[in-house]
């Protein structure tokens, strides 16, 4: 698995209670705008992006071309997925395309983050609401690129094992796909230890 998708993603909740992501959520307090805990943020954000989250890319890049180049052609050779009856099969081949573009980009995103992040540093002096503008949208990047991943990883492990049928498998896509990406991903203190 890539990263980690929220438990909510499954199959059950499809179909018990397909709305859970437009209930109103408790949003987080927002950190302090104070410049020594803007520094300190900028200067975490900037070692994670740096030392952290580089190794956790090379290894989820890694991980997923190896899959693309050495499991997916020999599961599409078992299991031929030009007959239409294989259809999830045709279906994983394309989520695993998927998913190592979307590795892809994350890890080249890698060094313009830890950029931002710096620039966050340099900004905290001088302007905190700048700052926390650069800090936020790294966030928000990084949020929605391992949101559609996990909603990739889903639509593979969830709606291709657990749908009936095409028509099934069709109706959870357009579901998940309306979902946030920012919802779908789990908690990020766990995120990266899982992705490992």
């Amino acid at each position: 698995m890539s990263i980690p998708y929220n438990d909510n993603l499954q199959w059950s909740t499809y179909t018990s209670n397909p709305n859970w992501h437009e209930t109103p959520f408790e949003a987080t307090a927002a950190p302090s705008a104070d410049s020594n805990s803007m520094a300190k943020r900028a200067a975490t954000e900037a070692l994670t992006q740096t030392f952290i989250e580089s190794v956790v890319r090379v290894i989820q890049f890694t991980r997923d071309g190896a899959r693309l180049a050495l499991k997916v052609p020999v599961r599409s050779v078992l299991t031929p997925i030009i007959l239409p009856k294989n259809w999830r099969e045709l279906e994983r081949t394309k989520i695993n395309v998927k998913l190592t573009g979307y590795s892809l980009v994350q890890l080249i995103s890698v060094p313009v983050k830890s950029v931002n992040a710096l620039a966050a540093l340099v900004a905290s002096a001088v302007s905190k609401n700048g700052a926390n503008w650069l800090l936020n949208q790294s966030e928000s990047w990084t949020a929605h690129l391992d949101g559609r991943a996990s909603q990739l990883e889903a639509l593979k492990e969830v709606g291709a094992k657990g749908a009936p049928d095409r028509d099934q498998y069709d109706a959870y896509k357009q579901w998940l796909y309306g979902i946030d990406p920012k919802l779908c991903r789990k908690a990020s203190k766990q995120r990266l230890f899982i992705c490992l």
